[in-house]
């Protein structure tokens, strides 16, 4: 509930009493599409080419070295607002990936996150990760820094064990379609839900991707 509290106090203060109560109405009846893509991370050798971005510098946070002197000033940069939500996770299991320009600013970001309600509404596991939040600044897009950020983080989640990896999107975001399947992400299934309070899924209808999914194949599991 602190947690709750927090986030509340904070879009106040940022949104202003009009911009709060507009906030705060959305998320009492939401009604969303996610487009739900997968990466099986024991193909990843074969599933797609790495993605340069060679005037970039890609760097993991994690437990291991968050709130360290070396990552410091990038936590100040993409920690703010929301994203201070994410906090507990990278105390956790949780890593944030960020690629940083030949000044040292941030150009791109993305989190991948295990303790998620979100993951909930898409009928997934809670010891799947799922990479989340991705942010590419406008000036650095087109560059490869998406993709390149996907399939990093997929490496190491690979490298850690993890058999699969997923990724959503809205439909109608064809930038962030693209940069996943360029990394190597196949599609999986587009759900419509209809979320009331942020936490009771009143209604949901599902569209299949061709084809099967790996967590529908008991195999796997």
């Amino acid at each position: 509930m602190s947690k709750v509290m927090a986030r509340l106090a904070r879009e106040l203060r940022g949104r202003g009493l009009v911009g709060f109560t507009h906030f705060v109405a959305r998320r009492f009846v939401q009604w969303r599409a996610d487009v739900l893509y997968e990466q099986d991370l024991r193909l990843l050798p074969a599933a797609a080419a790495p993605v340069p971005a060679p005037s970039a510098r890609v760097t993991l946070i994690d437990r291991g070295n968050f709130g360290s002197e070396a990552t410091a000033a990038l936590e100040r940069a993409v920690l703010v607002g929301g994203n201070v939500d994410y906090v507990s996770d990278l105390r956790g299991t949780g890593q944030l990936w960020i690629a940083t320009d030949e000044h040292g600013a941030v150009a791109s970001y993305a989190f991948v996150v295990f303790a998620s309600f979100y993951k909930h509404i898409l009928h997934e596991d809670s010891g799947t990760p799922i990479i989340c939040n991705c942010v590419t600044m406008p000036a650095h897009r087109g560059q490869g820094l998406y993709p390149r950020l996907l399939r990093e983080s997929c490496q190491r989640l690979a490298a850690q064990g993890f058999g699969r990896v997923i990724i959503t999107c809205e439909p109608d975001n064809r930038a962030s379609i693209r940069g996943i399947e360029k990394a190597g992400f196949q599609r999986v299934k587009t759900l419509y839900s209809l979320i009331l309070f942020t936490r009771l899924i009143a209604f949901q209808r599902v569209a299949w991707a061709p084809g099967q999914s790996l967590a529908e194949n008991a195999a796997f599991r």
